[in-house]
């Protein structure tokens, strides 16, 4: 995923889960982070949680684009990291992910000069 102005593409990613237990699932967050990938221990803390849109097929959804990410301007290139966590109506949490830690990038998009 890119940012700045330019020509660089994609500027949003799509995040889609499926449950296991679709039943006692009301929300699914989407927690983020971003980690420099030249010095990983430069790494912002992790977002509030981003709640992830149910869809009718089960599936739950969430646009991710430099919006929703806080002091994405300080990182040239780095991983998107992001870990889902699904709730119960009470809050309980029933599951969550792995974190994933290197399958996104954030690149800063250097526009095209032409002389």
């Amino acid at each position: 995923m890119y940012w700045n102005e330019g020509p660089c593409t994609p500027r949003n990613i799509k995040i889609s889960a499926f449950v296991e237990d679709l039943i006692n699932t009301h929300r699914v967050l989407l927690f983020t982070r971003l980690r420099e990938k030249k010095n990983t221990l430069n790494v912002t803390e992790w977002n509030a949680g981003a709640i992830m849109i149910k869809a009718d097929n089960g599936s739950f959804n969430y646009d991710i684009g430099t919006e929703n990410i806080r002091r994405y301007f300080y990182f040239k290139d780095a991983w998107l990291e992001y870990q889902l966590v699904s709730l119960t109506e009470d809050r309980v949490i029933i599951g969550r992910t792995q974190i994933y830690d290197r399958n996104i990038s954030l690149v800063r998009c250097l526009p095209i000069n032409v002389p």
